[in-house]
């Protein structure tokens, strides 16, 4: 069986990036898979389930932000020897996208040589049929690459990419482009981006490397539907996400304080956490005479999808100014339930509007979204024809075993 090496930020350990677990139940049983995590600090522990939990390393991020963009940066300099980084500062115009470039360098330098430095993986890594697999197309395919050159493993190891979001698209960056793009096309052996969208963006951007670029949409878990006894009188309304700008939840609690639907009361359920929590919750205050607010913070994904299961959820609704493909959507959408949402990134994809749920542009006026939230509450959506264009798309186990064998996983 292949031996297949995953390179993460934080999987399976701390919080985040939850959703591949979903895909380790398959991929697992495909390969001898090994998952290294980049981004962990010293306290970091394991909270996923994986199917060989010895086969999980990490290499421990010990500074902060600041400390670390500064120390990457400086540290960056000592390797302007370097043919591909004296190349890639050339293309690069203006002076923070050539410290990017410094930063990227130094940063994946260090994890590649952390990588080498574990001495369970030090066999594996001798080896020549083995699979790099980098969940996330920003630094990690960098430091897969330097892997291989320092292996001499040319021609012997094959190197796949997931992209999503942040980690695809230029205007994402800080600085308004990634760095090592046409390198990393170059050299690696395929990427999927995990829309059509992010496929054409890539396609665009790289059309000498068509054939390195195919969509492969990630994948929820099938927990069966909804089979609840609903109260008309009210209509519930789900979220679930980070509280952060990117998520735009103050819209929401903006566009609830002026919604009425005739008849019925408004119940929010805010599912997660993040720095604008309390502001959120202040801010809800305005609306606790319209709108019943219920913040449940963050959640494990089993209880979430309890939640979806076996509670009366009418609606859910995602408005970020930027997405992948938003994997919440995926798992509303696998119990029938309709979605609101921006038309950003991919998510017109599985947000089909009058079909799936009511498709918004991408930066909505507060009254836009409580017209829509309106029509949802008054509408007809088939809760068959949701759950059907999950099923369809979006079905963890279609779509994983798939994956596993496009990129050789059960070679």
């Amino acid at each position: 069986m292949r031996k297949i090496i995953v390179l993460t930020k934080n999987f399976p350990f701390d919080v985040g990036e939850e959703f591949i677990e979903n895909e380790d139940k398959y991929i697992g049983v495909s390969a001898d898979v090994y998952y290294i995590s980049t981004a962990c600090n010293n306290h970091s522990s394991v909270t996923r389930n994986v199917l060989r939990p010895d086969r999980v390393f990490r290499i421990n991020e010990i500074m902060g932000t600041i400390n670390k963009v500064l120390f990457y940066t400086l540290l960056g300099f000592v390797e302007l020897f370097s043919k591909s980084i004296r190349e890639e500062l050339k293309r690069s115009k203006g002076v923070r996208k050539k410290l990017s470039v410094l930063y990227f360098s130094a940063k994946t330098s260090r994890q590649c040589n952390r990588i080498l430095s574990i001495p369970e993986l030090n066999d594996i890594l001798n080896e020549d049929n083995i699979v790099i697999y980098t969940y996330w197309f920003s630094d990690l395919p960098i430091t897969a690459i330097k892997l291989l050159k320092k292996k001499k493993k040319e021609g012997k190891w094959k190197i796949v990419s997931r992209a999503h979001g942040y980690d695809l698209y230029d205007y994402r960056s800080s600085v308004g482009e990634l760095p090592f793009r046409k390198y990393i096309m170059e050299t690696v052996d395929h990427v999927y981006p995990c829309s059509k969208n992010g496929e054409k963006y890539l396609k665009r951007k790289f059309p000498e490397f068509l054939d390195k670029v195919s969509v492969s949409y990630l994948g929820t878990t099938d927990y069966g539907t909804q089979n609840i006894l609903k109260d008309d009188s009210v209509f519930v309304i789900a979220t679930c996400s980070s509280i952060i700008p990117l998520k735009r939840i103050d819209l929401l609690v903006h566009s609830l304080e002026i919604t009425k639907i005739y008849g019925k009361k408004i119940r929010w359920i805010c599912i997660g956490e993040g720095p604008l929590l309390e502001d959120i919750k202040k801010l809800s205050e305005k609306i606790k005479e319209n709108v019943e607010c219920i913040f449940k913070g963050r959640m494990k994904n089993s209880d979430i999808m309890d939640l979806y299961k076996n509670q009366q959820i009418d609606t859910f609704i995602n408005l970020s100014t930027s997405e992948g493909l938003p994997v919440s959507i995926m798992e509303a959408m696998s119990f029938g339930i309709p979605c609101i949402a921006t038309n950003v990134g991919g998510t017109s994809e599985i947000v089909i509007d009058g079909i799936s749920g009511i498709l918004l542009n991408d930066n909505p006026e507060v009254q836009e979204v409580s017209d829509a939230i309106i029509k949802m509450a008054n509408g007809k959506i088939d809760r068959d024809k949701v759950r059907n264009v999950w099923l369809n798309n979006f079905s963890a186990e279609k779509n994983y075993k798939q994956f596993a064998k496009e990129i050789g996983m059960n070679e």
